[in-house]
């Protein structure tokens, strides 16, 4: 699990709820008869008749969090292809997330953690609970035209009608794009484009361009949903760290170890399987199984896995060996093929906020 959800569980447990406002309500909030929130309700706007995206969001991109691509075919130029296979192959150990390391450009789209924007007229600033506050400046400046390469790069704003346009640059190239490991160099330019439709809900385009990695462009659509009546949660990744060190193996270790499981006992586990948040469940991913194949669809992308002695699942990067049932329970092996998800504490089956057991 990302290392992100176990600091969240650990912070829950350490702290009074009550001290920490996650049932205190929204002020400003649009409400219906009963109280609930009414998040369908026209989007609020600002003094100067702009859309004020003032709010705590959650990003609903967990599936580019392990693809970044989502369903573009995007050339890597030879050299990041080769750095993206070699951390393939290491199950990415090196990755910023696995080392307590800001995640940069992709920063909230994981979806775990909410994001809250706080608008002014010349300045909107994004807080995350496990990453450095962004600066995007809306005063008319231009991005600085030699910075210092930094972790969440530099950002300038502009209004199209109802849409904000955010353009940043000057990254530093250590952060990956995803947690498969996709590289990409401090050319790196990232336009987003955000509009609020109505109270509960922003549409959110974000277009990444490195022609020094990449052999063109891409964009995704990333939903972004309120989160009404609760606060950020501090979140910090090197207090009570102990995952690290239990990082061990690479791909070849885990090909010598592969094990055959028989038509009869995948047979089984014909169905459909859902995954991700239970609130946003939809639209991360399901997947279905027949006795031959498993195969996994989002509204983004999809892939036909056919497989004769395991189940794969080629979205999140997880290769999922049955091991035997009994006594009406299954009991699977999972091992990661790809990607830089951070192992869990023996024992911690909490779940956080958000997530479903």
């Amino acid at each position: 699990m990302k290392r992100s959800v176990v600091t969240l569980m650990l912070s829950l447990m350490s702290a009074p709820l009550g001290a920490q406002w996650l049932n205190h309500p929204t002020p400003g909030m649009p409400r219906t008869t009963d109280g609930t929130p009414h998040l369908t309700a026209p989007a609020p706007r600002m003094s100067d008749g702009t859309p004020d995206l003032s709010g705590i969001w959650r990003l609903n991109g967990l599936g580019y969090t392990f693809n970044i691509f989502g369903n573009h075919p995007v050339d890597m130029l030879p050299w990041a292809k080769a750095v993206y296979t070699e951390r393939v192959a290491s199950y990415g150990k090196g990755s910023p997330d696995t080392n307590c390391l800001p995640a940069g450009p992709r920063a909230g789209l994981f979806g775990q953690d909410p994001v809250k924007f706080v608008q002014t007229p010349g300045l909107l600033l994004v807080l995350y609970e496990d990453a450095p506050t962004r600066q995007i400046f809306l005063d008319g400046r231009a991005l600085p035209k030699d910075p210092n390469p930094s972790w969440m790069g530099y950002s300038v704003g502009h209004w199209e009608g109802d849409t904000l346009v955010v353009d940043t640059a000057g990254f530093n190239d250590r952060t990956w794009l995803d947690l498969a490991g996709h590289p990409h160099t401090e050319s790196l330019h990232v336009t987003e484009r955000f509009r609020r439709v109505d109270f509960g809900r922003i549409q959110l385009q974000m277009t990444f361009d490195d022609p020094n990695a990449y052999a063109k462009s891409w964009t995704i659509p990333v939903e972004v949903t309120l989160v009404p009546d609760t606060e950020l949660l501090e979140n910090v990744c090197h207090e009570n760290e102990k995952d690290r060190t239990h990082l061990v193996g690479s791909l070849q270790d885990e090909q010598h170890n592969e094990a055959t499981v028989s038509r009869a006992i995948l047979s089984r586990y014909i169905g459909a399987y859902g995954g991700g948040p239970a609130r946003h469940r939809a639209s991360h991913g399901r997947w279905r199984s027949t006795r031959d194949r498993v195969v996994r669809w989002r509204r983004t992308a999809s892939c036909d896995c056919k497989v004769r002695s395991r189940f794969l699942s080629c979205g999140a990067g997880r290769l999922a060996q049955v091991r035997e049932r009994r006594q009406g329970r299954s009991h699977t092996a999972s091992h990661h093929l790809r990607g830089g998800r951070r192992a869990c504490p023996a024992g911690n089956s909490s779940a956080p906020r958000g997530f479903g057991q």
